[in-house]
Formats: structure tokens, C-alpha cells, sequence
């Protein structure tokens, strides 16, 4: 029961509901598909990104530079969130600089490593 409770707490953070980020270019090094524990985070050059949380499938938009990256405001995040971000090798990590939505930065601070 836990679980499904998480799920719709995340659900509803990243959900497509509410203003996202200004449709942008992504990194090319950001660009690809990321997982961590079960999850997985598929970012595109475009701007559109997808979370996949279990069976849930969520549609975001981020807007990155080669420093930082934005996700877009949605659910229970009601404001955009600003990162920071490394990769090395096939491991991504995002640190919050803008980050208002403590679900989102619980979910995304976590390391993510290159499917």
C-alpha cells in the first residue's frame, strides 16, 4: 500500500498538469535513457523527457544547459525545478540549485546510471 502511495505522490510531481519548462534543447550528454532503482528517465535533444515509475508512464518537458537543467512545474510541484548536473562515464547525478519541490529533489538527487 506504501508503494502505491508513493507512486502517486511522484505521479502527481511530475505529472504533464500545470506549467513545465520552456521546451528547450537538452545536453547531448544528458540526452538518453537513465534508471535507478526501477525507474527510468528518458531525456530527448528536443526537450520532452519521460519518467517511467513502475506501470506509470509521465510526459515532462525539461530545458537544459552543459551546467544545468530545468524541469518543467506540474502536480504537487507547482513550480519549475532548477539542477545542476555531472555525468561521468554512464553515471548521472542531478544536485537541486532552484529546487522548491522536495518530492521531485527526493526522487531525482539520487544517482542514475546510462541504460
Amino acid at each position: 500500500m506504501r508503494w502505491l502511495a508513493f507512486l502517486a505522490v511522484v505521479a502527481a510531481a511530475f505529472g504533464s498538469q500545470g506549467s513545465l519548462a520552456a521546451t528547450g534543447t537538452v545536453p547531448g550528454r544528458l540526452v538518453g535513457t537513465w534508471t535507478n532503482a526501477g525507474y527510468v528517465l528518458t531525456l530527448k535533444a528536443n526537450g520532452k523527457a519521460v519518467f517511467k515509475l513502475g506501470p506509470e508512464v509521465i510526459p515532462e518537458t525539461v530545458a537544459g544547459t552543459p551546467t544545468r537543467v530545468t524541469f518543467g512545474a506540474a502536480g504537487v510541484c507547482s513550480r519549475k525545478g532548477s539542477y545542476s548536473w555531472k555525468r561521468t562515464g554512464r553515471s548521472l547525478t542531478f544536485r537541486p540549485a532552484g529546487e522548491p519541490c522536495s518530492v521531485r529533489r527526493s526522487f531525482l538527487t539520487v544517482a542514475w546510471t546510462r541504460r
